[in-house]
């Protein structure tokens, strides 16, 4: 069940750390964000991993790489906090700036995502 005032309260946090961070300062349209999930539940996992790949690509069972404007990660939180159960589910946000996205190693095998190109219609 959503925890209204737990949501705001991140919501909040989160949306300030976006305005005091390089990326947002300096006119960045779209920041990396890691998610990592580990649920027991197989409906709620199945449902989160269907929610998320709105928001990103799976580079592993339970992990997304999304490239997201400010207010998109808002929106993945939201729908992240909707389906989850906060006590027993566990959902780790990584959020990566300019320099650490630079410092991203993978081995050969891996899938290397990059922030897609913004197309106008």
């Amino acid at each position: 069940m959503l925890n209204l005032l737990a949501l705001l309260r991140v919501s909040e946090t989160l949306w300030q750390f976006l305005r005091k961070s390089y990326f947002y300062q300096n006119g960045g349209s779209r920041m990396l964000v890691i998610v990592a999930y580990d649920l027991s539940d197989d409906r709620r996992r199945t449902q989160l991993h269907d929610t998320l790949k709105r928001f990103g690509q799976h580079v592993q069972k339970s992990v997304v790489e999304c490239w997201l404007e400010p207010r998109d990660i808002l929106r993945m939180k939201q729908a992240v906090y909707e389906i989850v159960r906060e006590r027993i589910d566990e959902v780790k946000f990584y959020y990566l700036c300019e320099a650490c996205q630079r410092r991203v190693e993978a081995t050969q095998a891996s899938i290397i995502t990059s922030d897609p190109p913004l197309i106008i219609v």
